[in-house]
C-alpha cells in the first residue's frame, strides 16, 4: 500500500513494469487519485545541483542537497550508467526520487555508498524507456552453501507477462525465483560433486573416526583447506522444569537446538504440538520485539503456520514447521529432529520473500547434522513404538527387558545382566550414529550403544564397531584399528583403575566371516565396562566377561576372513599381569627419556616395586629407604603390603607423568635465551633454583609419595613462569621486523578506544586452537609477546615478536591468533589514528596427558611372609592398580 500526504492509503493495483536488474517497478494504486506528476530530465550534467528525497530511517520525508558528481557503469554488463551523486542517503531513501535543481526527477535512489556520500541512483530515461507488459530478470548471481567452500556464478534470464495485479505478481516473482534458486543449487552441487562428502579430502577421517566419547551433535562442513570434518556442537543450556534443559549452538546459517525434556516417556502429544515446542525453543533463541525503545522477550510464538514431515538423505525423519513474526516481517523455519528425549533441531530466521529459499537451506543442511539418539529405558521403549517418527537406521531396532535389559540391533545385539549393571527407569542408552560405507555411497547407521547406570554414568557397559581403515585413512586411524583387532592396551581386558573408586575393563570381539569358525579381517567390535565403587579387579575382571558373553556381533563382515580367536579369560593371575606391566613399562622409558636424576620409569619400577616384593619375600619387612633399601624396615601385614604397593604405584605414576612435561620445558631454556637476544650464561631465577633443590631432596630422601609428584609440577611452573616473566620484560628493538597480516581485516571497528592506545575486543576464537599440536603433546608451554600495528579503522596490519616463548612453533602460532582478533582504534583529539601495542598470547596446557600407563597391580597373592589373612579382609578390598 501506499500512504499519501493527506493520510489517505491506496492499494497497489497492479503491476505494469518491472526490472529486477535496474531494480525498480512501475504499479498502479487503486482507486488513482491522479496526483500531478514530477516533470522528468533525461540529460542531467555531472556538477548540477540535485536533491534527494525519501522516507529516511522511517521517520519521516526529507531532502537533502548535493551535487551530480559522475556517473558509473553498472558492474554486470555496463548497459547503463548509474548516476552517482553527493546528496546524503540513508536507509529508507530507497525508491525516493533524486531532484535537479528546478525540481525535476533525474533519477530514482537506489543504493547508499558504504563509505561516502557517493550515492546510487537509477537514471530516470532507464524507466520511463522500460518495455511495458513484461517482468525482466538479467541478473548474475553468485550461489553458495554454508557449509561448503565452492562457488558458482548462474545467470538467470527469465520473464514473464505484464500487468498483474500484486497477489498474481508475487506468485509469479516468488515461482521464478524459487525454480532459479533451485536450479542454481543443483548446479553447485554438480559442479562440486567429487569434492563433496563421502569423496572429498577427509571423507576417511569422517568415515572412520570413532566417537565413542562424543555425546553432542555436529555439523558437516567443509573446512578452507577443503578438508570435511565434523564440527560439534558447543551448546549454551538454559535449565526448563523436571530436569530438562534447552541449548542452542551456532551452525551454518542456522542455529542448531538441542532440547532435553523431562523424564515423561509417553507424552507422544508432546512431538505433535508445535507451540509446545517453539514455546521451550524461545528460550534459547531469545526472540525479542522491538517496542519503543524497549527490546520486549517473546515467550510465546504459538503454533506453525504449516507443517510437513521431511526425510533427508539418510531417512531421517525432520518436521519442517515454520512460524510466523509478523512485526519482523520475518519467519522462523524449523528441521525438528525427534529423539527419545526431546529435539535435535535446526533453526533459521528468514523474510518473507525468501520463504522457499530458507527451507531448502534448510533441509540441505540438515543433511551434514550428526547426532547420537540419547533417552531413559522409559524414554527408548516409547519412542520405538512412534513408527512414523523413526529414523531409517532404526526401523530394525528393539529394546526388550525379559529377563535382563537387551538391546537388538541389524549389526549387534547386547544384553545387560543384572550381575553386571542394575538398571531402572533412571537408566540410559546412548546409541552412536555413524557413516557406513555401502559401495559408492555411506549409509547413516547405528555403530555403537552405551548404557549408563544413572545420570551420574559412574558406571557403564558400551559396544562400538570399527570397521578396518582403507591404506589410504591417516596413520592414527589405521593405528587404533590394529591395536583394537590385536587386544593391544587398553583392549587387553586387564582392568584399570580410572579414579580412586572405578575400574575400566575393554576388549574386542570380532564380527564373523562368510564361513563357519572364521572372523571378518575387516570389521571389528570394542566393548568397554565401567564398575564403580570399592571393587576388587578380579571382579571387575568376572563383570567383564558377561559382558562379553552378553554381546554378539550379528553382522558378516566385509573382507578376507581370518581365523577366529579365543576372547582370552579375564580372570588371569595377577602374577602373571606383574610381569607383562614391568615389560609394557620398559616400552615407554625410549619415548618418556630420563628424568632430573637421569633414571628411567623402568628403573624406579624395579627399586620401588618389584625391590619391595622381594623384600617382603625375603624378610617379611617392607624397605622404607630411597631406591628399596631395607634401611628404616618393618614387619608388614597383607594390608600393609597391598596398601603399600597402592601408595608407591599410584605416586610413581602420577611423578611419570610430570617428567616429559617437566624435562620438554626445562630444554627451552637456552633456545629461549637465544631467541630473546639474551646471554647464554643468564642464570635461571631463584624460584627456579629452589623448586630444583626441593624436587631432588624428596627424589633421595623418600620412596614414591605424592610429594614427588607436586614438587615435579611446581619446578614445571616455575620454568614457565620464569620465561614468561622475562619475555614481558624484554625491550623493544628500534630496528624489530614486522610481519604484514596476511589474511583481510574484518569490518572496521564502530567505535575507537576512548584513549592513544588501541584495546582488544573480546576473541572470537580461542587461542586453543592455535596450540601447535606437537608442542601441546610434549607439555610445552610459553608467552609470546608481541608488537602490533593497529590502523585508525581497527585492523591488525602487521605484527613483530618482542618477546619470544623460545619455541619457533608457539612464535609463529601467536603470530596467526592475533590475525583473529578484533581491535578498537586509538584516539588523540577526537580523532582515530594508526598506533602501535604490545599483546601478550600465552600457550598453556589445561590438563596433563602423559604417556605413562597404569602401574601394574600388586600380586593378587602376597609372598610367603606377608599370607595368612583369611580372605574378604579389607587388605583383599584395598588391591589397587
Amino acid at each position: 500500500m501506499v500512504r499519501g500526504a493527506d493520510g489517505e492509503v491506496y492499494a497497489i493495483k497492479s503491476i505494469v513494469k518491472f526490472s529486477a536488474h535496474e531494480d525498480f517497478a512501475v504499479f498502479s494504486i487503486a482507486p488513482d487519485p491522479a496526483p500531478p506528476a514530477l516533470q522528468t530530465n533525461r540529460t542531467p550534467k555531472v556538477d548540477d545541483p540535485v536533491l534527494a528525497i525519501g522516507n529516511a530511517l522511517g521517520e519521516g520525508i526529507v531532502i537533502r542537497d548535493g551535487l551530480f558528481t559522475s556517473q558509473t557503469p553498472e558492474a554486470q554488463d555496463g548497459r547503463w550508467q548509474w548516476i552517482r551523486f553527493s546528496a546524503a542517503a540513508s536507509p529508507g531513501n530507497s525508491g525516493g526520487p533524486l531532484l535537479d535543481g528546478a525540481g525535476r526527477v533525474i533519477g530514482l535512489i537506489t543504493a547508499k555508498s558504504p563509505n561516502e556520500n557517493l550515492n546510487y541512483a537509477l537514471p530516470v530515461a532507464n524507466i520511463l524507456d522500460a518495455p511495458a507488459g513484461r517482468a525482466q530478470f538479467d541478473l548474475r548471481i553468485l550461489t553458495s552453501l554454508p557449509f561448503m567452500r565452492g562457488t558458482r556464478t548462474y545467470n538467470i534470464k527469465d520473464e514473464f507477462d505484464l500487468p498483474l495485479d500484486w497477489q498474481a505478481f508475487q506468485r509469479a516473482y516468488q515461482g521464478l525465483v524459487d525454480r532459479h534458486d533451485a536450479a542454481a543449487r543443483k548446479q553447485l552441487l554438480a559442479a562440486y560433486a567429487e569434492s563433496l562428502f563421502p569423496k572429498g579430502a577427509g571423507s576417511e577421517s569422517v568415515i572412520y573416526e570413532v566417537r565413542t566419547s562424543s555425546r553432542e551433535p555436529g555439523v558437516l562442513i567443509q573446512q578452507p583447506n577443503g578438508q570435511w570434518t565434523v564440527q560439534t556442537a558447543q551448546f549454551d543450556f538454559t535449565d526448563l522444569p523436571q530436569d530438562g534443559k534447552v541449548g542452542k549452538s551456532a551452525a551454518p546459517d542456522a542455529a542448531l537446538l538441542r532440547l532435553e525434556r523431562s523424564a515423561e516417556a509417553g507424552d507422544d502429544a508432546f512431538y505433535g504440538d508445535s507451540k509446545a515446542f517453539i514455546d521451550l525453543a524461545a528460550q534459547a533463541l531469545d526472540v525479542r520485539r522491538q517496542v519503543g525503545t524497549d527490546s520486549v522477550r517473546v515467550t510465546s510464538i504459538g503454533p506453525a503456520l504449516s507443517e510437513t514431515l521431511w526425510a533427508d538423505r539418510y531417512g531421517r525423519k525432520w518436521q519442517l514447521r515454520v512460524w510466523a513474526l509478523p512485526f519482523m516481517d520475518e519467519y522462523i523455519v524449523g528441521l525438528l529432529l525427534p529423539t527419545p528425549d526431546g529435539y535435535v533441531a535446526l533453526m533459521a530466521y528468514t523474510l518473507s520473500p525468501f520463504l522457499r529459499q530458507g527451507k531448502d537451506n534448510l533441509t540441505l543442511l540438515a543433511d551434514q547434522v550428526t547426532t547420537p539418539y540419547e533417552g531413559t529405558l522409559p524414554q527408548w521403549e516409547a519412542y520405538l513404538r512412534r513408527r512414523t517418527l523413526l529414523p531409517r537406521s532404526l526401523e530394525h531396532v528393539s529394546l526388550g527387558s525379559t529377563p535382563n535389559w537387551h538391546l537388538t540391533t541389524p549389526r549387534f545385539e547386547m544384553g545387560v545382566p543384572s550381575s553386571v549393571m542394575k538398571l531402572d527407569a533412571h537408566s540410559r542408552i546412548v546409541l552412536t550414529m555413524g557413516f557406513v560405507p555401502t559401495g559408492s555411497e555411506v549409509t547413516w547407521d547405528v555403530v555403537g550403544a552405551w548404557w549408563y547406570r544413572d545420570r551420574q554414568e559412574k558406571a557403564y557397559v558400551g559396544a562400538w564397531r570399527r570397521p578396518r581403515p582403507p591404506s589410504t585413512a591417516k596413520s592414527e586411524l589405521r593405528d587404533a584399528f590394529a591395536d583394537l583387532q590385536a587386544r593391544r592396551s587398553p583392549y587387553d581386558g586387564v582392568p584399570v583403575r580410572e579414579s580412586s573408586d572405578a575400574f575400566t575393563v575393554s576388549t574386542m570381539i570380532q564380527a564373523p566371516g562368510s564361513k563357519p569358525g572364521t572372523a571378518s579381517s575387516d570389521v571389528v567390535y570394542g566393548l568397554s565396562l565401567q564398575s564403580d565403587g570399592q571393587v576388587l579387579p578380579d571382579r571387575v575382571s568376572r563383570l567383564g566377561q558377561n559382558m562379553v558373553e552378553a554381546t554378539r556381533v550379528l553382522e558378516h563382515g566385509v573382507g578376507s576372513d581370518v581365523t577366529q580367536s579365543t576372547v582370552p579369560n579375564f580372570a588371569s593371575s595377577f602374577e602373571n599381569e606383574l610381569e607383562r606391566a614391568r615389560q609394557e613399562v620398559s616400552r615407554y622409558d625410549d619415548q618418556i627419556g630420563k628424568d632430573i636424576r637421569g633414571r628411567t620409569l623402568s628403573r624406579d619400577f624395579d627399586d620401588y616395586l618389584i625391590a619391595m616384593a622381594r623384600s617382603i619375600e625375603e624378610s617379611g619387612t617392607i624397605a622404607n629407604g630411597a631406591n628399596g633399601s631395607s634401611a628404616g624396615a618393618k614387619a608388614i601385614t597383607p594390608a600393609d603390603y597391598y596398601g603399600e604397593w597402592t601408595r608407591r604405584s599410584d605416586a610413581l605414576q602420577t611423578y611419570w607423568y610430570q617428567v616429559p612435561f617437566l624435562e620438554h620445558n626445562r630444554e627451552v631454556w637456552p633456545a629461549f635465551l637465544a631467541h630473546n637476544r639474551l646471554p647464554p650464561a643468564t642464570p635461571h631465577s631463584q624460584r627456579v633454583l629452589d623448586a630444583e633443590s626441593l624436587l631432588k631432596s624428596e627424589l633421595s630422601q623418600h620412596p614414591p609419595e605424592p610429594a614427588w609428584g607436586q614438587r615435579a609440577r611446581e619446578l614445571t611452573d616455575a620454568y614457565i613462569a620464569e620465561r614468561r616473566q622475562l619475555a614481558a620484560t624484554i625491550k623493544r628493538d628500534p630496528d624489530l621486523s614486522f610481519r604484514s597480516r596476511r589474511t583481510d581485516c574484518s569490518k572496521a571497528a564502530e567505535q575507537s578506544s576512548g584513549k592513544d592506545k588501541p584495546a582488544v575486543e573480546p576473541p572470537r576464537r580461542s587461542v586453543e586452537e592455535y596450540y601447535p599440536a606437537a608442542d601441546r603433546r610434549l607439555g610445552i608451554e610459553g608467552s609470546v609477546v608481541l608488537a602490533l600495528r593497529i590502523d585508525s579503522s581497527g585492523c591488525a596490519t602487521a605484527a613483530a615478536v618482542v618477546g619470544s616463548s623460545g619455541v619457533d612453533a608457539l612464535d609463529q602460532a601467536a603470530l596467526e591468533f592475533y590475525e583473529t582478533l578484533s581491535f578498537r582504534p586509538a584516539e588523540r583529539s577526537g580523532q582515530r589514528i594508526d598506533a602501535e601495542t604490545p599483546l601478550a598470547i600465552a600457550f598453556a596446557l589445561s590438563d596433563l596427558q602423559g604417556l605413562v600407563p597404569n602401574i601394574a597391580p600388586a600380586p593378587k597373592a602376597p609372598p610367603e611372609a606377608a599370607r595368612g589373612s583369611p580372605p574378604g579382609t579389607a587388605a583383599e578390598h584395598r588391591l589397587n592398580h
